[in-house]
């Protein structure tokens, strides 16, 4: 195996061997696109970036339960010196699975938000396997060391072994929709289609190899033998054997491919927002609860009959590891060796599939509490490993971390299934750029399976994010926030549901009332109502009005919805049946009288103080939502939150609470 290992770890010119894991410290942000799409494509829907420009990023390590490693210098050393004995064989079974090396080298794209919704993505990459699946460790030791002689007399049989090496191009767009954003629920929905183009393979699988070594001896002679190789590569001077140099890595992603073939991701994700408990801040961190289940990398290549090759070895014979080691590089040489020592080898030009490693994605996401999350992530085969192609190994990832669009700290806990152990890693971001690993420990510890380490860089272009009627961009907390008078009808940032926000109300208008020595607002329009109290304080109005015109050119079947009040539920912002029969009236007018527009004010009891602003907002912007929805333009509907101020009843009882929690809307002329 020696010869076949090394020149697929020179194919990449990498100086670690490399396994293709997830990079999960960073790909369960919020606030990293360009990761958290291949957990699940869905995650790019109304994304907290506008645009995503992806530079670069490679994943490398080393994963597997054949035997431990000393440390990740010893590794690196080793490989450099041509030496692939690099493991502590453990002695627990006779059969072993290897990722070594895989690589995942993701090159330019881009991500854009078409707007809240709709968003789609651009991604390339060169990805390669070289696996092992319950292989003999005898057999393998056999062939890894040629110069290796068996000290005892072995008698083994394998079964059902495979060895896939494949190096692919892919080419990929990704679409992602939000199908469902009513009260608290949020469904959103993904898919990426990716081109794939296979540039070179190697592949043995077999149903049976029975095996049997002498003492002293350094050939082992092998019976009842079945078992196909099949390659593109004919002879030495092909893809995988040779190698990429860093040099030809654009030639090989956009030259003529010898296999080609689709592939897919899938994904949908729920988001659970309870509102009224203050999950409604900034951008895609508003939920409490998140669900998330994706396939991702179905589809194959298929080698096609004109450039590709099979054998199938049946028979008995002598091999030596020397003679596999300088035999089993390519198609030719593997065949004539095969006939000279006795099997038959039946060969044919026949295309070949090989299949992508399809694996099932099932995640919850836990919001903690403000920027803290936990992640709990299971991925798990869905490839039958019998076939030419790859797969992943099961695991079970815990992910704390803290998470905010300047920066990302995350802490992965993984359980492996493949070595029945525990891996610990961890995930820095700062911006666009990412470093960290998915298993850490060969750096502190010895007799670890596996080590992987992961970076990469992208430009994010964040968007101001429509959350509940408000855009609002990020303010960092250590900003001075401004304090106003509790005696003159203010209200301190100690209430303020979203200290580390700046809201923007894109309804209300461009200048505050000012305060005078007397602490009430000035009256603006001189209707002898102070502007703190009045509806329209920029335009004359009774008070009977709330300090509104009346609307002059509506008959008098309008009067009743001159002043309207609807009431909402507590701790709720969706709309009951009693208040759409209201809106859907005032909607009937408002059609029929389109020099009419509508100014809301939505107010709250005083039951969660520091999340009143959060809960008014989430009313107004349903029954604003509600209304769009029945044909009227947005620019017609003014929306005002006013949290808990200017209760009309005391809310020292639940019913002065249920008389408290309403939204005033105002009929107005335009």
């Amino acid at each position: 195996m020696k010869k076949l290992l090394l020149p697929a770890i020179a194919m990449l010119s990498l100086s670690v061997t490399t396994y293709a894991q997830q990079n999960l410290g960073v790909a369960t942000s919020n606030w990293s696109t360009v990761n958290s799409m291949y957990l699940n494509p869905a995650n790019i829907a109304g994304s907290n970036e506008k645009v995503t420009i992806s530079i670069f990023s490679l994943n490398a390590g080393l994963d597997n339960n054949l035997g431990s490693i000393s440390t990740v210098g010893g590794v690196s050393n080793n490989i450099k010196d041509g030496n692939t004995n690099i493991f502590n064989y453990s002695s627990s079974s006779s059969a072993f699975s290897m990722l070594a090396p895989v690589v995942d080298v993701r090159g330019p794209g881009a991500i854009v938000s078409i707007n809240n919704k709709h968003s789609i993505a651009i991604t390339t990459g060169i990805r390669g396997f070289n696996q092992l699946n319950n292989f003999d460790r005898s057999l393998y030791n056999t062939i890894n060391d040629p110069s290796s002689v068996s000290t005892g007399n072995v008698d083994l049989t394998s079964k059902n072994f495979n060895y896939t090496a494949q190096l692919w191009t892919e080419v990929g767009i990704s679409y992602g929709v939000v199908l469902l954003d009513q009260g608290e629920s949020e469904l959103r929905a993904g898919a990426t289609l990716r081109y794939l183009g296979g540039i070179g393979y190697l592949g043995l699988k077999g149903n049976n190899l029975d095996a049997h070594y002498r003492a002293g001896v350094d050939s082992f002679y092998v019976s009842k033998s079945d078992m196909q190789f099949a390659s593109n590569i004919v002879s030495t001077n092909d893809a995988i054997n040779n190698g990429l140099s860093n040099n030809n890595l654009l030639s090989e992603f956009f030259g003529k491919k010898n296999g080609m073939g689709m592939g897919a991701d899938l994904g949908v994700v729920y988001d659970y927002k309870p509102e009224a408990e203050g999950y409604a801040h900034s951008g895609r961190n508003n939920y409490k609860v998140r669900i998330s289940a994706a396939v991702t990398d179905l589809g194959s290549i298929k080698y096609k009959s004109d450039v590709n090759f099979n054998a199938n070895v049946t028979g008995n014979g002598y091999l030596t590891g020397q003679g596999l080691a300088d035999n089993v590089r390519n198609f030719d040489d593997f065949r004539a060796y095969a006939k000279r020592q006795g099997f038959t080898a039946d060969t044919s030009r026949a295309a070949t599939k090989l299949y992508m490693p399809t694996a099932l994605h099932l995640s919850a996401d836990y919001n903690i509490s403000n920027n803290f999350f936990v992640n709990a992530l299971y991925i798990g085969n869905l490839v039958n490993r019998q076939n030419f192609g790859n797969s992943y190994y099961n695991q079970v990832t815990i992910t704390p971390r803290y998470d905010k669009r300047a920066y990302t700290v995350a802490l992965p806990i993984t359980y492996s299934m493949l070595t029945n152990g525990l891996k610990m890693g961890i995930g820095l971001r700062y911006s666009g750029f990412f470093v960290g690993s998915d298993d850490m420990l060969a750096l502190f510890a010895k007799n670890q399976y596996g080590f992987n380490l992961y970076v990469g860089g992208c430009v994010p272009i964040y968007r101001k994010s429509n959350v509940h009627g408000r855009y609002y961009h990020e303010r960092d907390t250590a900003d001075e926030q401004p304090e106003l008078d509790m005696e003159h009808g203010g209200a301190k940032d100690t209430t303020d549901n979203c200290p580390d926000l700046v809201a923007m109300s894109y309804d209300s208008p461009t200048t505050e009332p000012a305060l005078t020595n007397q602490g009430h607002t000035t009256d603006t329009d001189g209707d002898g109502i102070p502007d703190d109290e009045d509806a329209c304080p920029t335009v004359a109005g009774p008070a009977s009005h709330h300090g509104c015109p009346l609307p002059e050119d509506a008959p008098k079947k309008t009067a009743n919805f001159s002043t309207t009040t609807i009431y909402t539920g507590k701790g709720r912002s969706a709309i009951d049946k009693e208040s759409s029969k209201t809106l859907d009236q005032l909607a009937v007018i408002l059609k029929e009288y389109p020099r009419q527009k509508i100014v809301m004010y939505s107010y709250t009891d005083n039951s969660v103080l520091a999340k009143s602003l959060t809960i008014s907002w989430a009313r107004v912007a349903s029954v604003k939502k509600y209304l769009v929805g029945k044909g009227i333009s947005a620019d017609r509907i003014e929306t005002h939150a006013l949290g808990a101020a200017n209760p009309v009843a005391s809310n020292d009882t639940e019913e002065g609470k249920a008389k408290n929690r309403r939204i005033v809307i105002n009929l107005v002329k335009k």
